[in-house]
């Protein structure tokens, strides 16, 4: 039977927050179809020393990136630690982006081997006022990241979408219907406003906006959206609301048939935050 190939995938590590530890594991995308145990080769050309005793602790090797330190160890492991007397670095503030390249070489013991690459991606929030109308998301990760928070991320891996109109505006189409949004470092934030439409004129939406922290319900309360165009949005405010860490948006369709059209998620544009 012949040996195939394995697949080194690549792998990116966005970093919100640069005081918490940096880790993760190189190998984590990377497989191969016959079961073959996978092996690190070479981070950035350097060898990986393997342990001379297979079920010992894994042995490190210490790599220089552009702006940090990565410590690889011989089971795929790694830690990355910033190099803060690097000017770019200790020069970091909120909003500020930044990113550590590696390449790597994998193989399956056979001789058959494959090459991914490592992307370390610091992408700390804004702070202050925080004004998200999805216009320059192709420049930030989507959805974990951009404007420092995760957008709708859906449990059943329905995520939200950001779609472009012919016109080029941009907004956020809600993962059918439930859409979860939080601030990707964890921390609290407050919801000052957003626009909503339903995206058709078939039928309305009763929205359900819930807000939490720690867990706990700050506020719910429900709106019926109006609004059939994004074009000519309804304006929620919730500027009298205090700080939350986790928001969410349920639509439901108003259904006046046993029959109709697809129904989809509301759609979302021009929120404003207070983080």
């Amino acid at each position: 039977m012949a040996n195939h190939k394995p697949v080194a995938g690549d792998v990116y590590l966005p970093v919100f927050d640069i005081d918490h530890p940096i880790d993760g594991d190189i190998l984590e995308n990377s497989s191969d179809s016959d079961g073959d145990q996978l092996r690190l080769n070479f981070v950035n050309g350097q060898r990986i020393q393997q342990p001379s005793d297979p079920d010992g602790p894994a042995t490190t090797t210490t790599i220089a990136g552009k702006y940090g330190t990565l410590t690889v160890y011989s089971n795929g492991n790694y830690t990355y630690e910033l190099d803060h007397s690097n000017p770019v670095v200790s020069a970091l503030g909120p909003g500020d982006q930044l990113a550590d390249q590696f390449n790597f070489k994998i193989s399956d013991g056979k001789g058959a081997t494959d090459f991914g690459l490592l992307n370390i991606a610091v992408d700390l929030p804004e702070r202050g006022d925080v004004f998200v109308n999805f216009e320059d998301v192709g420049k930030h990760d989507f959805p974990t990241g951009y404007k420092g928070f995760d957008w709708g991320a859906w449990r059943d891996g329905d995520d939200a979408t950001v779609q472009k109109e012919a016109d080029g505006n941009h907004y956020l189409s809600g993962g059918v219907f439930w859409t979860p949004i939080y601030s990707a470092d964890g921390g609290p934030f407050q919801i000052k406003q957003f626009e909503v439409a339903n995206g058709t004129s078939d039928y309305d939406n009763v929205l359900t906006i819930e807000g939490r922290l720690n867990d706990n319900i700050v506020f719910s309360t429900t709106v019926t959206i109006t609004a059939d165009s994004i074009h000519d949005p309804q304006l929620i405010d919730l500027s009298g609301y205090g700080p939350i860490d986790y928001l969410l948006l349920d639509s439901e369709p108003i259904i006046t048939e046993t029959s109709g059209p697809d129904y989809f998620g509301a759609q979302y544009d021009n929120f404003h935050f207070l983080v």
